[in-house]
């Protein structure tokens, strides 16, 4: 068990963790094109990779892929309040999280502490039926409500058809549905054809 963790941090800290140096540096490029910043988890396999690929489709200059091990962040609290900084200090005029993971609640807070004014936006990639019998993602999913409601999160979308005004009349919150570009599967029609 406990080689198993040191293992598996030295993965994360191989193959998944970004220096913060290196953070700033792909915020700075993102922001010299947009004011606009759109964070995905990254993926873990499978794990977070439709979501990630619908914010590359709908956000393609200006997302940034904050890096994750499955849904638990590879930073220390002190190191996201410092990427919560430099996202405050390039003055992002639109802050919209896809997905939700935990770890966003602190950055979301911390976000609005600094700036009052920014915007930020929340799209809910998920549907209803995925928080039955999941404990987790019914925490997470109550969260992101309460977020709604204190105003820390400004605009609430979903993907999922409906969704919107499911959850606008149940809970009475400002909804908006979300529709996604469909993907580019000309490669993989164009394989099962020639064969």
């Amino acid at each position: 068990m406990i080689f198993d963790k040191l293992k598996e941090k030295a993965f994360i800290r191989k193959n998944v963790r970004i220096e913060l140096d290196v953070v700033a540096e792909i915020l700075h490029k993102i922001r010299s094109t947009s004011s606009i910043l759109a964070i995905s988890p990254t993926p873990t396999k499978y794990f977070w990779l439709g979501v990630n690929q619908a914010t590359h489709n709908l956000f393609p200059l200006s997302f940034f892929d904050l890096p994750q091990y499955y849904s638990r962040s590879v930073y220390s609290p002190s190191e996201l309040q410092e990427i919560v900084n430099i996202v405050t200090d390039l003055k992002f005029e639109k802050i919209i999280f896809n997905g939700y993971c935990g770890y966003f609640e602190s950055i979301i807070h911390n976000l609005r502490l600094l700036n009052k004014g920014i915007f930020i936006a929340l799209i809910y990639h998920g549907s209803l039926s995925e928080l039955a019998g999941n404990q987790n993602m019914k925490k997470d999913f109550s969260t992101i409500l309460n977020l709604v409601k204190e105003k820390k999160i400004d605009r609430l979308g979903f993907v999922k058809k409906g969704l919107d005004q499911c959850i606008k009349k149940i809970f009475q919150i400002d909804t908006c549905p979300i529709l996604l570009p469909p993907p580019d599967i000309s490669s993989i029609l164009c394989e099962k054809v020639s064969r």
